[in-house]
């Protein structure tokens, strides 16, 4: 038991800040979607065009030491090339954005599911178990993706955020709170125990 303690309250502290910076960048999706997204698009784009020039600088610079093809110029030539790619059509990254956010949010409601029927065993609390069903079908809706045009996805992906991140630190209290409860009660079952021996 001490172990789900341990790894709830750690579950806590980190679901607060992640829940409230994705708040903010929700609240940010929703009011700049086009600046946000172009800066999505461009930045992602440019971090992996430096990413992929600097092994392939590297390797023409360093060539008469060279014997083999290094693996770093091919990675090197494939960043460049996604990054140029990206660069020209910004589109690719509000594609992308929504399933890497769609697979975290599921992969974070199954996690949280396992800790609410974990806790549910003990104290019966079936708003934690509604809110992972709840993160689970957010997650879902993103991965895939009915909604059509770029700003308006991006726009939606806020909205998922805040959704999320409100619905993630309710849950987290509930799973606290139900856990401190059932602590209580077996500390003080423990005591009448202990009294009546």
């Amino acid at each position: 038991m001490e172990y789900v303690d341990n790894k709830l309250r750690s579950m806590f502290r980190t679901s607060i800040i992640v829940s409230l910076v994705l708040i903010l960048v929700g609240i940010f999706l929703i009011i700049y979607p086009e600046t946000t997204l172009s800066f999505l698009s461009y930045g992602s784009g440019i971090i992996l065009l430096i990413t992929g020039l600097i092994p392939t600088i590297n390797f023409f610079i360093n060539k008469e030491n060279q014997k083999y093809l290094d693996i770093s110029f091919i990675f090197g030539i494939i960043f460049i090339i996604v990054g140029i790619v990206i660069i020209i059509n910004p589109k690719i990254v509000a594609s992308i954005v929504p399933l890497l956010i769609g697979i975290w949010m599921i992969i974070n409601g199954v996690i949280k599911l396992y800790y609410s029927i974990l806790i549910n065993k003990t104290i019966k609390s079936i708003s934690s178990i509604i809110i992972s069903l709840l993160i689970l079908v957010c997650g879902l809706l993103l991965v895939l993706n009915p909604f059509g045009g770029a700003v308006t996805l991006t726009i939606i992906i806020g909205i998922f955020l805040v959704v999320y991140s409100l619905l993630d630190l309710a849950e987290c209290i509930i799973i606290y709170v139900s856990n401190k409860k059932s602590k209580k009660e077996d500390t003080v079952k423990e005591a009448k125990y202990i009294e009546k021996e």
